[in-house]
């Protein structure tokens, strides 16, 4: 079979898989369709993040999250509405390596495309799948391959901010503009 036979096939059964994937639910429960209308944000159930989850909101929404959340707050806001933030926050970090892994070989993207690629990805978490054939499977890889690395990422991450927190307490990370004169 050549490659572009490969690839029809491959998105006919992606398709058929979304489709059953569809019919079911995600989770195997039964789906019911909801008017829109109706829907309001959960409860706060977090009157914070704690500070882990500070740093990894931070980092995520200065990636991924801005576009979904046009503000940190609004951002932070999510995860404190979520009953395991500490999860959705993995999940991100996961969505923003993939994110930033694309974007390092698409440099010219837009800041649509890039807003296309987040959505692709929280469809790959959701049910697995896309309907766009080349770009969802480049971001498929490269979900799957953020998903192996999460951990590493996040302890890169949380290493990173201790050592800029340490930084600053020790009063070595201001930076000398100078008076002005040369």
């Amino acid at each position: 079979m050549g490659g572009s036979k490969k690839r029809k096939e491959r998105r006919r059964q992606r398709q058929k898989r979304l489709r059953a994937k569809l019919r079911q639910g995600c989770f195997g429960e039964t789906v019911q369709v909801v008017e829109t209308e109706t829907l309001h944000p959960s409860p706060i159930q977090h009157e914070r993040l704690d500070p882990t989850e500070e740093v990894l909101a931070r980092y995520t929404h200065g990636i991924a999250g801005k576009y979904v959340q046009p503000t940190l707050e609004q951002w932070e806001l999510g995860f404190m509405r979520d009953a395991a933030p500490k999860s959705e926050l993995a999940l991100w970090v996961v969505f923003s390596d993939a994110l930033e892994s694309w974007c390092r070989d698409n440099p010219h993207a837009t800041e649509e495309q890039k807003s296309e690629a987040v959505g692709l990805l929280c469809g790959f978490s959701m049910v697995g799948m896309t309907d766009d054939e080349d770009t969802s499977d480049d971001l498929e890889r490269r979900y799957l391959d953020a998903r192996q690395s999460c951990n590493e990422t996040i302890e890169r991450v949380l290493s990173q901010h201790a050592a800029e927190t340490a930084l600053r307490e020790a009063g070595r990370w201001e930076v000398d503009a100078g008076d002005g004169e040369g």
